[in-house]
């Protein structure tokens, strides 16, 4: 039998089919030559002809390319699924222009992979080239999460946040963050603007929302200088909307009210925005990064100079009297929101974080215990004030009042205790009243108090009568 076809004039693709106990063509699937209807094989004097069409096979590349044809081969071929999935993936959701930087972000990082040959690709490669893809995205300023990404490219979420993680720790690669509040906080603060709840009720009508969305990504900026690899991101926006509604105000608000009234996220498109995640956190978790954001707060506005050299109020002196010399004094909520937007413009460009995260520098940790073994030495006892002041205890009593002062309070230090010009007039006033004048001062002209003068004047209504001087008078009248 010959090998041209006679249908389509073909050379090699006359093939003897099973199915059909006959020769045909894999071209034109002409049958060529019949065989009777009892056969049950093939001829066994026919010549057995090599394979065409199953060389496209996998099993079948051996036959026809050596080891380095054929992972070049596979190689082609995966790449240039991961180009139509990372396309099609641009093209949901609608950045058809980054598909490019993907791919070639994805080419450097899976060249980089430090994995066997047979685990070069799969559902490990696929999704590392979804997490190329929202990396690319948000270093655009995309606003999509990984679970837009994700269902865009088909991949499961956990395979491509794990992805990111891998990606995050390739050097010379972009950083991915996957919790990313600066997701969020946008939505959220629309939503607060479009339907306040009752504790912006009052304020609503005053509150510039532009001045919010500034202060909120200045808090965001200098929130990122941290790892909050495992904080659910959803909450932590909304306590920063929260401080940054708080900052704008510069006055506090009822805390637990206002994150009560936290909306979910929507998981709608709207404009440019993907955002799919499904909702996370609860009332507590908002309160725990309020709390988070307002000890990161506080470390900023204590170092502000105008805070530092605030005057000193009476409670506060009798509330760290027992604090070691240079401790930093503490602000309270109202100093935070009062201080807020000058804290987060001056703060450092870099925060010294020295490869702790977030929960690590503010979060609510429990004091480790320490494991005794044994009894605990006794600890040295602390220094007396006469010790440190190197004074006995005769020499402390012959000190005068402004010598005592002078040893427990430094230079002019009462003076900034007194807020009222009256009250420092008055300290000026009094400045040295126990010091002996060389002097000795007039005296005091004043008029006598009125209650001796009355007592002195009146006396004779108060004595007593002394009957025996009495002369009885009685017997004139008898006469």
């Amino acid at each position: 039998m010959d090998d041209v076809c006679p249908g389509c004039a073909e050379i090699g693709t006359v093939q003897w089919l099973a199915e059909a106990c006959a020769h045909v063509c894999c071209a034109c699937a002409t049958i060529v030559d019949e065989a009777p209807l009892d056969a049950l094989d093939a001829d066994a004097d026919a010549p057995r002809r090599p394979p065409t069409r199953p060389l496209n096979e996998p099993r079948r590349w051996p036959l026809a390319y050596d080891r380095t044809q054929a992972r070049v081969e596979s190689d082609r071929r995966h790449y240039a699924q991961i180009r139509a999935m990372m396309q099609g993936a641009c093209l949901r959701l609608g950045w058809e222009h980054a598909a490019t930087p993907a791919r070639a972000l994805f080419e450097r990082a899976h060249a980089s992979r430090p994995e066997r040959t047979r685990t070069r690709w799969g559902a490990g490669a696929t999704a590392l080239a979804a997490a190329c893809l929202y990396a690319v995205l948000r270093e655009e300023d995309r606003i999509v999460d990984v679970a837009a990404v994700a269902a865009a490219t088909d991949q499961p979420l956990a395979a491509v946040v794990h992805a990111c993680g891998v990606l995050s720790r390739m050097p010379k690669l972009p950083r991915v963050r996957v919790n990313d509040p600066g997701l969020y906080w946008r939505r959220y603060a629309a939503y607060l603007e479009a339907e306040p709840p009752p504790p912006l009720a009052q304020v609503c009508h005053s509150l510039p929302w532009a001045h919010v969305c500034r202060h909120t990504e200045q808090l965001y900026r200098l929130c990122t200088q941290y790892e909050w690899a495992g904080l659910d991101a959803q909450p932590f926006a909304y306590a920063m909307v929260m401080h940054g509604i708080e900052g704008t105000l510069q006055r506090t608000l009822p805390v637990r009210a206002l994150a009560e009234a936290a909306p979910p996220i929507m998981t709608e498109a709207q404009g440019d925005e993907w955002l799919v995640g499904p909702p996370h956190g609860s009332v507590a978790s908002v309160l725990a990064r309020y709390a988070e954001l307002h000890k990161m707060l506080a470390v900023h506005v204590q170092r502000l100079p105008w805070v530092e050299a605030r005057p000193v109020s009476k409670k506060e002196r009798d509330r760290t009297r027992h604090h070691a010399p240079g401790t930093p004094r503490s602000v309270s909520r109202a100093d935070v929101a009062r201080y807020m937007t000058d804290a987060v413009q001056m703060a450092p460009a870099s925060a010294n974080t020295r490869g702790l995260g977030w929960t690590h520098l503010f979060g609510r940790t429990e004091r480790p215990t320490r494991v005794t073994r044994g009894p605990t030495p006794p600890r040295p006892p602390s220094p007396t004030m006469a010790a440190r002041l190197g004074l006995s205890a005769s020499q402390i009593e012959a000190l005068s009042e402004s010598q005592v002062d002078a040893c427990l309070f430094e230079t002019d230090e009462l003076a900034s205790y007194l807020r009222t010009p009256d009250e420092q007039a008055r300290w000026e006033r009094l400045k040295g009243w126990d010091v002996p004048s060389a002097v000795p001062p007039r005296p005091i002209e004043t008029r006598p108090f009125k209650r001796p003068r009355i007592a002195h004047e009146k006396a004779h209504l108060t004595q007593p009568l002394d009957l025996a001087q009495q002369t009885d008078s009685a017997a004139d009248w008898d006469e």
